[in-house]
């Protein structure tokens, strides 16, 4: 979830906040330190991610998993050709 300068990221059950503009890296989790903006996007990010089916066995199509697919997926490039 992006406002502004600010990123709101939900990992399995960590939770960030990044600012873009001066970390482009997203090294520095700054929930703490802006600690009404981490909950504002973390407010807003709750109502959008409610608009969608839940992710359980019956909908999942593919081998990627939750708790490998954000922070180890690794596209294999010589399908495409890189």
């Amino acid at each position: 979830m992006r406002e502004g300068r600010f990123k709101y990221l939900k990992i399995n059950d960590n939770e960030f906040l990044f600012d873009v503009e001066d970390d482009t890296l997203e090294r520095a989790n700054l929930r703490h330190k802006h600690p009404d903006v981490f909950e504002r996007l973390r407010a807003a990010w709750a109502q959008w991610n409610a608009q969608f089916l839940p992710i359980t066995d019956a909908v999942i199509t593919h081998g990627l998993s939750p708790d490998i697919q954000a922070d180890r997926y690794a596209p294999d490039l010589s399908v495409r050709g890189m």
